[in-house]
Formats: structure tokens, sequence, C-alpha cells
């Protein structure tokens, strides 16, 4: 997997292919999981929620309000082979805003200026997800490269939806049941 130091992603928008049916499809959003924490430990017991940022960019035409947070999903992971693995069952956002919590340039730099769209997801949903459909992976301090997906409007009458995709890395933390 991935080292934990620096901050996965695809980088800016790097090509667009429009697809049938009004969808075009576009990698390259900047994601941080825990803004501030470049390890991102995920405790698997844990009942709460995850934190998770879009992170704004100056470089882009398209900005984070850009985005549709209904839409946006934990879709999977990345194994060591480099292969993905989707999630039969893709975790929701259960809330989102739009606050300066990040950068593009480095995990724990803090506020930039830019608006970022922050997300919560429920932990044991990604929990679930990762045990119903890679089980092999939740291990104690196993880091995992999740893959992040979201749709946005161009803004255009024909109103064209476009995917955009993004990763980051998280280190589980399997604690053992107290008996």
């Amino acid at each position: 997997m991935k080292g934990l130091a620096k901050k996965s992603f695809f980088g800016l928008i790097v090509g667009m292919a429009v697809l049938g049916c009004g969808m075009a499809f576009a990698q390259g959003m900047v994601v941080d999981v825990k803004p501030g924490s470049c390890t991102n430990p995920v405790n698997t017991r844990s009942r709460g929620v995850l934190p998770v940022a879009i992170v704004g960019l100056t470089e882009s035409a398209l900005t984070v309000a850009d985005i549709d947070p209904v839409t946006v999903h934990i879709v999977g992971v990345i194994n060591d082979d480099g292969s993905d693995l989707l999630f039969v069952n893709p975790v929701p956002a259960i809330r989102s805003a739009l606050e300066d919590v990040g950068s593009p340039e480095d995990c724990e730099a803090g506020p930039d200026g830019i608006d970022d769209l922050i997300l919560k997801f429920k932990t044991q949903d990604l929990v679930s997800a990762l045990k119903t459909d890679a089980a092999d992976l939740v291990t104690n301090n196993n880091q995992v490269t999740l893959i992040f997906e979201a749709t946005l409007n161009d803004g255009t009458e024909a109103g064209i939806d476009i995917q955009i995709q993004g990763t980051d890395d998280i280190l589980l933390k399997v604690k053992k049941q107290k008996k």
C-alpha cells in the first residue's frame, strides 16, 4: 500500500470522457481523511463518525461547492496489487458542510483560505463494508486506500453530471473486545 506520510490524490482534473445518458467521468478530487492527520487512524470499534474533506483547489475551474454532497460515497478500496475492489454497498456521507480545514499540498498544513467540502461518514458503516467485501484487509495497523466518488453538475442547461474520484489512506486500528 501507499505510504501514509503523504496525501494521496489523483491530482487535478486530468481528463474527461463523456459517456451516454448525460454522464461524464473525470478523475481529480483531493481527499483528506481526518484533516490535520497524515496517518488517519480509524478505530474499527468506534461508534462515531469519520471526518473527510474534499479539498478546494485554486487551479481548478470547479469548486467544492459544485459537488453534490448527497452523491459522495466511499465506493471501495485499492488492493495491494493496485486493483480496485468496489463495495457492494457504497458508504454514503451522512452530513456535509463547507469550511476551510486543509491544503492540497500537505496533510498537516491546516487551512489555506479556500473552502473545502467537509463530510462525515459513519465509522461502523465503513467497517461493515470492509468486513463484507474486503475482510482480509481488516487487520490491526493495516494501511487501506479508500476510493471516494462524487457527482457534480457542470452548470449548463444540458445538466451533464460529472463523476469525480479521489483517494486517501487510513490506518486501521482493530481493538480487541474486552471480556
